[in-house]
């Protein structure tokens, strides 16, 4: 116990535990390669009206998904309750500003901006901040994968998958 010096009265510390498990390093990574920055400067946003921007609402959305999974948005807050929040995804954020709205308008934000641009900014800095020497792309995620030659020049068989070759998109540097 501490006392104060003034009156001599003793004042008691108060404690809070939180947890923090595996999201302080995820969190610390989503920082490193700086994903919500790029997203909050690619994104025109009126920060006066918000309390939570874009790309901290992503990060959010990301540590509560690997959290918890199958949650529905407005359950978010129950998920942030016992976590530090502010350390997590910054100062000032607490578990109620992570509700459905926020978390909502934020995806309505991305997808009216277009997520295939913003994915491929947030993977080019990722890799600048890596040092990754990347030459080719590919933002295509349900392709499959093919070792061998390609059969499309032959005729199809039963139970045989028909193949064509895929074109690769290629990356600028920003």
């Amino acid at each position: 116990m501490a006392a104060h010096i003034d009156t001599g009265t003793m004042v008691t510390p108060c404690y809070q535990s939180q947890t923090l498990g595996h999201l302080g390093l995820v969190a610390g990574m989503f920082d490193e390669l700086k994903i919500a920055e790029v997203l909050d400067r690619m994104i025109v946003q009126d920060r006066s009206q918000r309390i939570v921007s874009v790309g901290q609402a992503v990060k959010a959305m990301v540590l509560n998904g690997l959290g918890v999974v199958n949650r529905t948005l407005y359950l978010t807050p129950v998920f942030y309750a016992d976590k530090p929040t502010e350390r997590l995804l910054g100062a000032g954020i607490r578990p109620e500003h992570l509700h459905d709205d926020t978390l909502g308008r934020a995806l309505d934000i991305l997808y009216e901006h277009g997520v295939t641009g913003l994915y491929s900014l947030i993977a080019a800095e990722a890799c600048s901040r890596l040092g990754l020497v990347v030459k080719v792309g590919h933002l295509d995620l349900t392709s499959f994968h093919l070792d061998g030659d390609y059969n499309s020049a032959d005729e199809p068989e039963a139970e045989v998958v028909h193949s064509t070759p895929v074109t690769v998109v290629t990356i600028a540097r920003i």
